[in-house]
């Protein structure tokens, strides 16, 4: 029954690549590992510029480890990091100072995520399990847009999760300097067959 957060720090390389990645701190337990693998598998990041050139930059990321059978929660803001009240072109912040917050607390989204999550039939049929990174914006009204799945193991396990989050009641938005503003929001589904319901056939 272990649970908890394991802080993974790593360097963001010129070319975009992930360097040193470690565990900082963590419940241990195998948390710490995984943490630190996942990461490992991370595709190339827009890297870090200084006076217009890229730079070596360092982040730590907090990644929250949960017993829901559905969802692990890997916050993907960074505290006191260089990017920290940074809007991208188009006005999303990646970490502000209050980040965006589900109604009642991120436990409450894993329980709306828990009782809204369908396992597709065929996925099912297939034995077909896995982790979607659904990714979003959290509005300055608290509404969810640009909801897409990053990856995903297919068999229309990306699209459930991606229609789930979709009917995800308003958020309260992220605030930075005291105003609401746009925030991109990183979360994984895990779709278990060990928590799946068996196909009723008609």
């Amino acid at each position: 029954m272990i649970q908890g957060k394991v802080f993974v720090g790593f360097i963001i390389e010129k070319d975009g690549s992930l360097s040193n990645i470690t565990a900082l701190r963590g419940p241990g337990n195998g948390l710490n590992e995984e943490a630190v693998r996942v990461f490992g598998l991370s595709s190339r990041w827009i890297p870090g510029t200084q006076d217009g050139k890229a730079v070596r930059v360092h982040f730590t990321v907090p990644v929250n480890f949960t017993l829901n059978p559905l969802v692990t929660n890997i916050v993907l803001h960074a505290p006191n990091s260089p990017t920290m009240g940074v809007a991208s072109a188009n006005g999303v912040y990646s970490a502000v100072e209050k980040e965006p917050e589900y109604p009642g607390g991120i436990m409450a989204f894993y329980s709306f995520l828990a009782r809204t999550i369908k396992y597709p039939d065929d996925a099912r049929r297939d034995k077909i399990q896995g982790r979607v990174f659904i990714q979003f914006v959290v509005e300055k009204d608290g509404a969810l847009t640009e909801i897409k799945a990053l990856r995903g193991p297919g068999h229309g396990l990306d699209e459930e999760a991606v229609r789930a989050v979709g009917l995800s009641p308003q958020w309260k938005p992220g605030l930075q300097n005291g105003v609401p503003v746009r925030v991109q929001f990183t979360v994984p589904v895990n779709f278990n067959l060990g928590n799946a319901p068996p196909v009723i056939k008609n």
